[in-house]
């Protein structure tokens, strides 16, 4: 096995998570403008206000947001490169991809190797201060189940991985990571059971839930293995987890 070591230098493509500040998400006034637009189409992804087939356009972004069109370009580009939009030949504006059981395989196949990879290296690469965040992650993740936060829960979800493909220390698994992440949360979105929308937090408690899968303890484990530095375990963890989110949205398609 090769081990490659870096500098915590982070692709370009990485940009800082959104601050879960007391009275609000203060994303405006701490992030890029093009990072507020990502956030923006994400949310409304996360809300299923957008979904598979839909389009948008940089005019409509411009003006819900008050931002010039630079900014969107920049932002709609990185939603293209990473999956969450299609710019169709001769049709205007970008499409939401529609989802298929044959590219979900896809994604998730090339999920694991890649994110199993990540957790392999960030076993060896993690400090006590960055296990610490990852149990925090965790933790908060555990206290949301059972509300109807999406969008600070999909944050948190994205911490999580995102942190592991970080401490890989590895630009270019960095990069896949990323792409692959991306898309597949257009599957978590449309087909996670805490994604659904429900009348109201009963229903949601009473909604099957799939024995063979269990998202914070699994996560759990994984990080376990980081702070035990076990880097084939960490790999063997994550490759799992990644697995049985596919299973359980095979049987939801």
């Amino acid at each position: 096995m090769i081990v490659v070591k870096m500098d915590r230098q982070m692709d370009p493509f990485f940009y800082p998570f959104r601050d879960e500040g007391e009275g609000g998400n203060g994303m405006e006034g701490k992030l890029r403008a093009d990072e507020v637009v990502f956030r923006h189409v994400i949310a409304k992804l996360v809300a299923k206000e957008l979904r598979p087939g839909d389009r948008i356009y940089e005019t409509a972004l411009s003006k819900e947001l008050g931002v010039s069109r630079t900014p969107i370009r920049q932002a709609i580009s990185r939603l293209i490169a990473q999956g969450v939009l299609e710019n169709r030949e001769g049709q205007k504006g970008y499409a939401i991809p529609i989802l298929t059981p044959e590219d979900m395989q896809q994604v998730y196949v090339s999920r694991e190797v890649v994110e199993a990879q990540c957790a392999y290296y960030a076993a060896s690469n993690a400090t006590p201060e960055d296990i610490a965040l990852l149990w925090d992650y965790n933790m908060q993740e555990r206290r949301l189940y059972d509300s109807d936060e999406k969008e600070r829960f999909a944050n948190l979800n994205e911490k999580f991985h995102l942190s592991i493909v970080r401490l890989s220390e590895n630009i270019y698994l960095q990069r896949f990571a990323l792409q692959l992440y991306w898309r597949a949360q257009l599957y978590t979105f449309y087909l996670g059971s805490f994604y659904r929308t429900y009348r109201n937090l009963a229903e949601k408690k009473a909604f099957p839930q799939d024995p063979d899968h269990h998202t914070n303890s699994e996560q759990a484990r994984i990080i376990r293995a980081i702070e035990n530095k076990d880097s084939e375990e960490a790999k063997l963890s994550m490759a799992d987890h990644i697995q049985r989110t596919y299973r359980h949205f095979c049987r939801l398609m």
